[in-house]
């Protein structure tokens, strides 16, 4: 009886290892995102990947880029896309937009892939720095709410662009589905001196499918540069075209009835 329970036991260890082996998941999820003075970010992440026993091409990313605040419509510009794979070898992607997202579509051609791997991916942002009276603030979704799998780990390293007294500094973090409120498992500061802040950490542990996180960081007025007014406008044309395209022939129907 003993030997049919060691036997029955070590088969459902074998079983339990299968499935977990089997199952797609996220090992790690490290981002580096530095805040550049013109008020752009240049973001690095690294993805790895585990595919488990399935054999596949390659992976998708989303990641938010737009989003309607203060009674209009804003977009992330991205620029500078760059994706290589494990040490550093080149890796077929393409870029479409999907919804609201920037989809970037990453497969290797002529071999389907299986176990760990990484996905290195770099991009340049601008819009990405909201300004207010009193503070400036990066409001980032780090990893995104489009992942099915499983995240084992995630890291946000933030990287500020010049020293910074810790109290001027606000800094949140959230995890879970969208609009949760349940914070990050840590925040840690990197000091270059005393109160002097370089660099802020994020760190979560396991996130479930669809699950993400977001970094707040405020910055006191005159760390970035703001656009002027004359950017801000070009932006708000193309972002809102649709409508400034009504207003001009609204007006040249009335100027024409006029005439």
């Amino acid at each position: 009886m003993l030997k049919k329970i060691i036997v029955l036991s070590f088969c459902l260890f074998l079983f339990s290892a299968t499935l977990v082996n089997a199952k797609e998941q996220i090992d790690d999820f490290t981002v580096e995102i530095k805040i550049n003075q013109d008020s752009s970010i240049n973001v690095t992440e690294k993805i790895t990947y585990n595919f488990g026993q399935a054999e596949k091409r390659g992976i998708y990313r989303d990641i938010p880029c737009k989003y309607k605040a203060r009674g209009g419509t804003f977009k992330l510009r991205f620029s500078d896309i760059e994706v290589t794979y494990n040490n550093g070898e080149p890796v077929n992607f393409s870029v479409s937009k999907q919804d609201n997202n920037k989809r970037i579509k990453i497969e290797n051609a002529d071999k389907y892939v299986s176990g760990q791997q990484q996905y290195i991916i770099k991009y340049t942002v601008n819009r990405a720095i909201n300004y207010f009276d009193k503070y400036d603030e990066l409001y980032w979704n780090v990893i995104g709410n489009e992942w099915n799998a499983d995240i084992k780990q995630t890291r946000a390293n933030l990287i500020l662009p010049q020293s910074i007294l810790e109290s001027d500094l606000r800094t949140e973090c959230f995890v879970g589905q969208s609009n949760s409120q349940d914070e990050c498992l840590s925040i840690r500061y990197d000091y270059a001196a005393e109160g002097q802040v370089k660099g802020i950490t994020f760190i979560n542990d396991l996130l479930s499918g669809r699950e993400g996180m977001i970094i707040i960081v405020g910055v006191p007025k005159g760390i970035t540069l703001e656009p002027t007014i004359f950017q801000n406008l070009l932006y708000i044309i193309k972002d809102n075209w649709i409508v400034v395209l009504l207003i001009f022939v609204c007006l040249f129907l009335l100027l024409f009835r006029r005439f």
